[in-house]
């Protein structure tokens, strides 16, 4: 008798820990691959191989050395301010 108590307990407490697969196990992650499924514009872009078209060499870098003295002036200004040594004339 003791020994068949015994067994019903152990038995019991082998089903308590076992698991069949929640619904949350089921679909664990399928809204962060939808998320970012809708996020790509065009799936078959990395499958086309014509050149993009751009500025010309040169030209592109006048622009990118304009861009990066501006960022350069604008973060000089912005620390300035936050140090409270900017002088309005």
């Amino acid at each position: 008798m003791r020994s068949t108590v015994m067994l019903l307990m152990a038995m019991g407490l082998l089903v308590g820990c076992s698991s069949y697969g929640s619904a949350v196990d089921r679909h664990f992650g399928e809204a962060y691959r939808e998320d970012v499924a809708r996020m790509v514009a065009d799936p078959a872009a990395s499958k086309e191989v014509a050149a993009v078209e751009g500025l010309e060499g040169t030209t592109a870098e006048g622009v990118t050395e304009s861009y990066h003295e501006n960022q350069k002036a604008e973060s000089q200004r912005e620390r300035q301010q936050d140090s409270g040594i900017l002088k309005v004339r």
